[in-house]
């Protein structure tokens, strides 16, 4: 009964796990952390992409198949036993506890010892096993993949910066708990004045940020209708050559085709040739088998 629970479990959680790991996957991850200053205050921007992608590996997804549907096949067997009689009426008795000592109907029967082999079996094994292929590849960024980076990271940077109070009390209306012999009324003041000088340096780093991302957005763009003007023209010159390149292949067809129908002519040609010097062979024969008989 233990046994046959025990299996019972073990295929459940196998034929999950391998259900969930049919197919084999590419993942791929892109991981960016910069760290600034600014106004008083020190920022941490992490940037992550995971990108998940199906491979096309028809060899191993037939495999995992195979393997799942023997597992599912073996399952539906014990599914059976677990819901019969047997384990309702076995289910009244306490159950089988590790460790299970080497009796000598375990040592005699085949059955025993193989129920016992496979129970050591479930024993050892708690993990399914799989392959997992990793790649890990360097890559280096050019200068111009650096800007266009930087760019959009001042970009996000500054529209979350300009739309709340990140990090920035600076900007901040809310009072401030400081503990002074100074009466009220001054320290109110002198805050006021602190916080108003605050706010001023605060608009004008954006101001900066905001200056600077516009000069090199307007540089992006730039460069960016530069390249794409190459593209172009790189698309036209390859388009130009295949074009050229069909213009000969369909002349050498052109050529190859004639030179066929002239070959098939001149067979045409000397074929009707044969035909008639055997025409005139057999025109010949004839007319001396006449002869001969007129003599």
């Amino acid at each position: 009964m233990t046994l046959i629970t025990r299996l019972h479990d073990y295929l459940y959680e196998r034929l999950k796990v391998v259900k969930e790991n049919m197919h084999g996957y590419k993942e791929t991850n892109f991981n960016l952390n910069n760290e600034f200053h600014l106004n008083n205050a020190n920022y941490e921007l992490d940037v992550s992409i995971r990108a998940l992608e199906e491979m096309d590996s028809k060899e191993i997804d037939e495999h995992n198949t195979r393997v799942y549907e023997r597992i599912e096949e073996t399952y539906k067997i014990i599914s059976r036993m677990y819901h019969s009689d047997f384990m309702r009426i076995m289910s009244r008795y306490q159950k089988v506890k590790a460790p299970i000592m080497k009796t000598q109907i375990i040592l005699k029967n085949p059955d025993f010892r193989s129920a016992y082999l496979l129970w050591i079996y479930l024993d050892r094994l708690h993990v399914l096993d799989f392959t997992l292929e990793t790649e890990v590849k360097n890559k280096r960024f050019n200068k111009n993949y650096h800007e266009q980076l930087n760019q959009s990271l001042l970009l996000l940077f500054s529209t979350v910066f300009t739309n709340s109070s990140l990090g920035s009390t600076n900007a901040s209306e809310e009072e401030l708990n400081i503990r002074s012999l100074k009466p009220r009324k001054d320290l109110n003041a002198k805050n006021s004045t602190v916080n108003r000088n605050r706010r001023i340096a605060n608009n004008k780093a954006i101001k900066e940020i905001n200056d600077r991302y516009k000069e090199q957005l307007k540089v992006f763009r730039e460069k960016e209708k530069l390249r794409l003007e190459n593209e172009r023209e790189k698309i036209k010159a390859k388009r130009l050559k295949e074009l050229e390149r069909a213009k000969v292949k369909a002349q050498k067809e052109r050529e190859k085709e004639a030179l066929r129908l002239k070959n098939l002519k001149l067979a045409a040609q000397k074929k009707n040739i044969e035909k008639l010097k055997e025409q005139k062979a057999k025109i010949k024969a004839i007319n001396d088998d006449k002869i001969k008989k007129a003599k």
